[in-house]
């Protein structure tokens, strides 16, 4: 392209030549046009949120709720006990005036939610109405102000969030240009292997992080609430900070470190396959300016923004973060403003993520218009064939193929060639070759995947959890399984209390003991009747079982029942060790059912003083290390009825210490059927929100970005918006105030992530793929604006989308079990989030990993199934990595 003529006098005189002018002049007016658009999509974002927060004015009820409690406490305090009874009523009604007031009832709804509005825009946050006092302020300035609060909280979140993911940006670029040179290298398939560790929240990672480093290295500190001070005494704070700083750093780390490399090498090697690469490289051009200038440059306006909306993004991952590592800041401050139903608090916290939105979209877009010329304003920056008003969209989508084409002249045939898919030999109009069918075009990838074991076993897992998920669901239906699991523990009481399961005694050189269960009316031999006057009955029940562990039980108990009328029976225990010793352990009455713990009753105890119960019944005496005594045991139980009709029944539990294939909770109850419909819920929500979210982004970007003008003004305003509303919060928030389904849940995350950053991602990239030469000849040959759209656009972005469904997958998966870490889940099912939840909640890493590290497990089972089975199409569908 010939350059402008500069003017000599204005050479001479040192002013800018015109087409520098021209470009600080679009750079320029892009920014103000932007800051406007950006300013107003805060404003439309917020006040969405408010209305979401205030629960559409029923949040209200709640208010007048929390009013009357405040004034019956009052009372019940002995508010107004020296005032008569006929002018309590006025006192009364003029507290709950003033308080109403206090909490903004008078005004209109519409006024207040604009009003909050105006002071959310303007920083005016006023004063929260709840204490957030004990964790986010210290001792020495006790406030309720909001914006005190959240200059204490707020770069806590920074420091840690942007610090890590800076760092990840940094190593990112470097590797995954790196590593994209050797394509098929050891450090690209370590890469590849190590990938699904990067779609695991980094909670989760959190997780183990804890169990390594603090539970049985013991390097670094448990997680615990950490006092935040004022900003003036950070210097002597950070030391003491940054001791409990590291885990939740490395935890961001590693779940986006190889995720990132991951994606961006696979779109450097795109790139490297382009025409002007290979010639650059035929030149002889080096490798490190080949890629700065040729591969990087072109690639920047995609990395920028897949960079900076990664970064808008991961502050609503600090809430689980934060939640696990106690980290004191707005992730956590936010969760509890939700719960307290505390609007002004959640307003501010979204209106400072905002304007750090803003911000970032900011200087994105000015980075974009500098590095892509092609970014201007108006309708000819978004389309390279602007439309008039009479030639609209719907026009352009009912234009039909058989419209006149424009000769290219002795070049049709050869441009024309390469319009056709591979494979395909020119063709003219009137002879066609058949179309090939659905099964022929994608026999060839079911050939690949059988071909390489990676992706057959990776395939072959996947398949697995869906007939695990549709076995279960037909086994034990969602009506069954809730039913069983919001029984008492009293259901459960053969199972022994946070169990390990059976499979870790594999681990274990002395095996741990299982459950024994034994019971009088199922085995008829262990029970004798003797009759010894006309109304005397002895019954001798004898329950014998082989022990041959080497640790003790955990408890050992008697379930007995008995039939009379008037008089009890009597009742006399006897145990029998392998050795022959016989102890006695009581003799008493019991009613109609009676449970005997056996190593816990008192009077047991004062049978033989203070050595524990367990060793006098199971110890061998005669080793020195105080292991059991293997062999056969025997409990007797002696009984004697005195009623003709009486009888006696008695069944024995041996606690064991592992129990079942997933081991047992706090309330004894298995948690096998926790695992297994954890899987559907799982796979549910991890496919339908990924196919639904990433095919109608990719078809909406596409659309936005071939038609441009306001078409694409429209979506990207819409898309701008929708970044303002945190999609994990606002999960939260509709789960609390609207609905308990996790499936509405679900369908407002698809709805959110629609016009989230795919839409961004995806018309960065087409906004690139339209200016190639082919998809001139497709216009000049009268293809249709949806034919060039579907064959011609979005077949380019395959390759990218197998990366974007690697990731989506798993990240769904992981999205329900983060929302149920949260407490926000189905109130009912069990799955593998609510696991680690009540595990956490209940133990805190108190031992008892199996109950985390099994559903922590099976989610990693299942990212790594998706992201090898996505390496493989990968290099399928990618002709330039097939190349490689």
């Amino acid at each position: 392209m010939n350059s402008l003529p500069i003017n000599d006098d204005e050479a001479r005189l040192g002013k800018p030549s015109r087409p520098l002018f021209r470009t600080i002049k679009r750079v320029a007016s892009y920014m103000v046009f932007r800051s406007i658009t950006l300013l107003l999509a805060v404003a439309a974002g917020l006040y969405l949120t408010i209305m979401v927060a205030n629960f559409g004015g029923y949040i209200d009820k709640i208010f007048e709720g929390r009013i009357n409690e405040t004034i019956l406490g009052m009372l019940r305090g002995g508010w107004l006990r020296d005032v008569p009874l006929d002018q309590r009523e006025v006192q009364i009604e003029a507290m709950r005036w003033e308080l109403e007031e206090s909490y903004g009832l008078h005004e209109p709804f519409l006024l207040r939610t604009w009003n909050w509005l105006i002071h959310g825009l303007t920083l005016d946050f006023g004063n929260t109405r709840h204490n957030y006092s004990t964790t986010y302020i210290s001792s020495t300035s006790r406030t309720n102000d909001i914006q005190s609060i959240l200059k204490l909280a707020l770069p806590y979140t920074l420091i840690l969030i942007g610090g890590a993911n800076l760092l990840v940006f940094l190593i990112s670029l470097a590797v995954s240009m790196r590593i994209s040179r050797n394509y098929g290298g050891f450090w690209d398939r370590l890469i590849v292997a190590l990938s699904p560790l990067s779609s695991v929240p980094a909670w989760v990672h959190g997780i183990w992080l804890i169990i390594l480093f603090s539970a049985q290295l013991r390097i670094l500190p448990f997680p615990k609430h950490v006092e935040i001070l004022m900003a003036e005494n950070w210097v002597e704070y950070l030391p003491f900070l940054a001791r409990y700083m590291v885990l939740p750093f490395l935890a961001i780390f590693i779940s986006a470190i190889f995720q990132t490399i991951y994606y961006w090498r696979s779109y450097f090697l795109i790139y490297s396959g382009e025409d002007y690469v290979e010639m650059a490289r035929a030149k002889g051009l080096p490798n490190s300016r080949l890629e700065r200038t040729h591969i990087l440059r072109p690639s920047l306006p995609y990395i920028l923004t897949n960079f900076s909306l990664t970064m808008i993004g991961l502050w609503q991952g600090a809430i689980a973060l934060e939640v696990l590592f106690y980290w004191q800041g707005i992730g956590q401050l936010f969760l509890r403003a939700v719960r307290f139903f505390d609007t002004p608090m959640v307003v501010a916290i979204v209106v400072c993520f905002a304007y750090l939105l803003v911000i970032t979209v900011f200087i994105l877009d000015v980075l974009s218009a500098i590095l892509d010329p092609r970014i201007q304003i108006g309708s000819v920056s978004q389309t390279r064939t602007s439309f008039t008003r009479s030639q609209g969209i719907i026009s352009r989508l009912r234009r039909k193929k058989t419209d006149a084409p424009v000769s290219l002249g002795a070049h049709s045939t050869r441009e024309k060639k390469t319009l056709d898919e591979p494979g395909e030999t020119s063709y003219s109009s009137t002879s066609r070759p058949k179309r090939e069918s659905l099964w022929q075009r994608i026999s060839p990838v079911f050939l690949m995947i059988l071909r390489n074991p990676a992706a057959l076993i990776s395939s072959l897992l996947i398949l697995f959890l869906i007939a695990v998920s549709i076995g279960t669901a037909i086994l034990v239906p969602y009506d069954q399984a809730v039913a069983m699991w919001r029984r008492e523990e009293r259901a459960f009481i053969e199972n022994p209390r946070l169990a390990p399961p059976v499979w870790t005694n594999i681990f274990r050189r002395d095996k741990l003991p299982e459950t024994l269960v034994m019971d009088s009316q199922d085995d008829v031999s262990t029970k004798v009747s003797s009759p010894l006057t006309e109304d005397m009955n002895q019954i001798d029940i004898n329950f014998s079982f082989d022990y041959d562990y080497g640790a003790y039980p955990k408890d050992m108990v008697i379930f007995m029942s008995s039939q009379y009328s008037e008089k009890q029976p009597l009742i006399d225990l006897t145990w029998i060790k392998p050795d022959g010793e016989e102890l006695n352990l009581g003799r008493f009455s019991i009613q109609s059912t009676t449970s005997f713990y056996v190593l816990q009753d008192a009077r047991v105890k004062s049978r033989f003083g203070d050595q524990p119960l367990s060793d006098r019944l199971f110890r061998d005496m005669d080793d020195p290390d105080g292991k059991p005594l293997k062999g056969n045991y025997t409990l007797r139980l002696l009984a004697f009825t005195f009623e003709e009709d009486s009888d006696f029944d008695a069944r024995m539990v041996v606690y064991g210490q592992v129990h079942g294939w997933a081991g047992t909770d706090n309330m004894r109850r298995d948690l096998t059927l926790a695992l297994l419909w954890g899987t559907p819920v799982a796979l549910a929500f991890g496919l339908i929100g990924a196919v639904a979210t990433t095919l109608l982004s990719m078809l909406i970007a596409a659309f936005g970005a071939w038609f441009g003008g306001w078409v694409d003004e429209v979506i990207q305003r819409i898309s701008d918006v929708n970044l303002i509303l945190p999609v994990l919060p606002m999960a939260i928030m509709v789960f609390i105030m609207y609905s308990k389904s996790i499936w509405a849940i679900l369908g407002v995350v698809v709805l959110l992530n629609i016009f989230g950053n795919g839409i961004k991602v995806f018309r960065s990239a087409f906004l690139q793929i339209r200016e190639q030469p082919y998809i001139e000849a497709a216009q000049a040959y009268g293809a249709g604006n949806w034919r060039i759209i579907m064959n011609y656009l979005v077949p380019r972005m395959i390759p990218i989308l197998v990366p974007q469904f690697v990731i989506m997958v798993p990240g769904y998966v992981f999205f329900e079990v983060t929302l149920a870490f949260l407490g926000v889940s189905d109130p009912y099912i069990p799955t593998w989030g609510k696991m680690i939840y009540e595990a956490l909640t209940v133990s805190w890493f108190g031992g008892n990993y199996y109950w985390i590290v099994q559903p922590v497990a099976l989610l990693l089972i299942t990212a790594l199934a998706f992201a090898m089975l996505g390496f493989t199409l990968d290099r399928i569908l990618n002709p330039r990595l097939r190349e490689h």
